[in-house]
């Protein structure tokens, strides 16, 4: 999710369902609902330097799949950015797809 305000820098999020915004209880909340609700989106809406807002909080991510999100996303530009990593717990296991 990208939302895009006045500011210097680009705040660009890593992390599990936490991040993400996910609600299972007692009904899951929707991909639009996680993305209006979450801290990440309320962060960039606060009185900060934050022009855009890139979310890549994930359910179910280990910090082995956080990591290699962050990863990816340090190939592309870095300029003007502030990165937020949210590690999960270190015994956290998951399986991903390591194309998506």
């Amino acid at each position: 999710m990208l939302i895009k305000q006045k500011g210097k820098f680009t705040l660009v999020a890593f992390g599990d369902s936490f991040v993400e915004g996910l609600i299972k209880l007692p009904i899951e909340n929707s991909k639009k609902e996680r993305d209006k609700i979450n801290f990440i989106t309320k962060l960039g809406k606060m009185d900060n330097d934050f022009r855009n807002i890139e979310n890549y909080g994930c359910r179910g991510a280990s910090n082995e799949k956080i990591a290699y999100r962050v990863y990816k996303r340090l190939k592309q530009s870095t300029t003007n950015c502030f990165f937020l990593i949210c590690w999960s717990h270190h015994g956290r296991v998951s399986y991903y797809d390591i194309n998506n």
